[in-house]
């Protein structure tokens, strides 16, 4: 058993490996101390699927976002009609770089944004070390919009820390042992560290196709964003996500945007996030 065990953490680790081989390091691409236009920016271009490792450090490029200047990790998002499932991934080691994000257009205006408090903690397991990840579906207003996805920190962030599970309490736990009175660990953050950005694209769900009804309910009050509309539309994609059709939720949002209704993408976030954590 503990010879198969000890192959298994092998290939773990050699796969791990060969999926974060690289790491990234991006210096600004001019001599300029801090960057203000996103133009000026070094961009990584990331596909679906695919998945790159970050270090973020003093000789990172710094950028102007969000009000505060940043040393920041840039990927641009590939350009699709359909949704894309990101997952931005903080390490955690000694400290841990504090994470923001935000999407912005090429004209540095934003699309959606997160905070540090909407990451989650992950406790150590098999090759993967303690971390803090953020997953979420990133749907685009137009499939041609050139889409740019911004990693940063905050400096509040530096008085800041996370709470790691003890390793004594990780070995008890994997072991079926008693849970050590041992104090968990409180680790800082920082504005270094390494970021993994993993980008997907969205699988759709098998039946997405709506009834007739319901197309014809859409189209009749499609006709103006009133109060009521906006309602149906949050609560029309709100069910088509927690009945896995996707596909007709991303059509649904897509409508709504169009229509200019308020709340639409908020929906779909929240009703994501919670299947997703079921």
């Amino acid at each position: 058993m503990i010879k198969l065990s000890t192959t298994l953490i092998s290939s773990c680790l050699l796969l791990a490996g060969c999926q974060s081989a690289e790491v990234v390091e991006q210096a600004p691409l001019r001599s300029q101390a801090t960057i203000f236009d996103p133009a000026s920016l070094n961009v990584l271009a990331m596909k679906a699927p695919s998945e790159q490792t970050f270090r973020i450090d003093e000789n990172s490029q710094r950028y102007v976002i969000d009000g505060v200047e940043s040393p920041v990790a840039v990927v641009s998002l590939p350009l699709t009609s359909g949704a894309l499932d990101i997952t931005i991934t903080s390490l955690i080691s000694s400290s841990a770089f504090a994470p923001y994000v935000v999407v912005i257009r090429d004209d540095g205006s934003v699309v959606e944004q997160y905070d540090l408090n909407e990451f989650g903690y992950l406790p150590a397991r098999f090759h993967l070390g303690n971390r803090l990840a953020l997953n979420f579906t990133f749907v685009a207003p137009s499939a041609n919009s050139k889409l740019m996805l911004v990693v940063y920190t905050k400096p509040e962030a530096a008085t800041r820390s996370v709470t790691v599970t003890h390793p004594a309490k990780l070995d008890a736990k994997a072991r079926g042992n008693y849970l050590p009175e041992v104090k968990d660990i409180q680790v800082p953050f920082s504005d270094q560290g390494e970021v993994i950005i993993a980008i997907d694209g969205r699988k759709s769900q098998a039946n997405p196709t709506p009834s007739d009804e319901q197309v014809t309910q859409s189209k009749v009050i499609a006709a103006k964003a009133t109060q009521e509309s906006s309602e149906f539309y949050r609560q029309a994609i709100t069910h088509a996500v927690d009945n896995n059709q996707l596909k007709k939720a991303v059509s649904l949002l897509e409508e709504a945007e169009s229509l200019g209704v308020e709340g639409a993408r908020e929906a779909f976030n929240k009703a994501v996030n919670a299947a997703a954590s079921q």
